[in-house]
C-alpha cells in the first residue's frame, strides 16, 4: 500500500541554517493571505510613485480606485509566488506554522541556496501541490483513489 501522509498534507520535519524544522503544507489560506499581500503592495508601489511625482490628489483616488478593483489573476499568482518575496513568504508561513517564533529574517538569513531549494520542493510537494498545478482536476481524493 502506497504512502499516503504526503499526499494528505502531513506535516514533515526538515534542517535549515542547522536547526530542525516541521514544515506545514500550503493551505487555501496561505494562498489568500499572500494574495492580499500582493494587493497591499500594489497600493504601496502606486502611493510611493504617486508622492514622487506630485500627482494631484484626485488624480491618486482615481487610480487608486482602479488599483483596488484590478482583479488578482492566477496568473498573478503564479508570477507572485515565482518570485524571491512569494517563496520568503510561503516558507516563512510554513515554518511558522509549527514555531511561531520563526520570523522573516531567518528566512533572510539563509545563505545556502541549494538547502533553500530543497525546502521549497518539500514545502510543494505537501498535499501534492505541483500535482494539482500540473492537473487541477487532481484533488488528494482522486489521488488517494488512483493510488490505491
Amino acid at each position: 500500500m502506497p504512502d499516503l501522509t504526503r499526499a494528505m498534507g502531513e506535516e514533515v520535519g526538515h534542517t535549515l541554517n542547522g536547526k530542525r524544522y516541521i514544515l506545514s503544507p500550503v493551505t487555501v489560506g496561505d494562498l489568500a493571505a499572500f494574495e492580499a499581500k500582493c494587493k497591499e503592495d500594489r497600493v504601496a508601489a502606486f502611493m510611493g510613485a504617486a508622492q514622487r511625482v506630485n500627482m494631484p490628489e484626485e488624480k491618486q483616488y482615481e487610480n487608486l480606485n482602479r488599483i483596488l478593483t484590478m482583479p488578482f489573476t492566477n496568473e498573478d499568482l503564479t508570477s507572485g509566488l515565482s518570485s524571491t518575496d512569494g517563496i520568503r513568504f510561503l516558507v516563512h508561513r510554513s515554518i511558522s506554522k509549527k514555531q511561531p517564533d520563526f520570523n522573516m529574517d531567518e528566512v533572510d538569513n539563509i545563505s545556502d541556496i541549494e538547502e533553500l531549494m530543497e525546502v521549497i520542493t518539500a514545502i510543494s510537494s505537501l498535499g501534492r501541490m505541483a500535482d494539482a498545478e500540473s492537473d487541477p482536476t487532481k484533488t488528494k481524493k482522486t489521488r488517494a483513489k488512483r493510488q490505491s
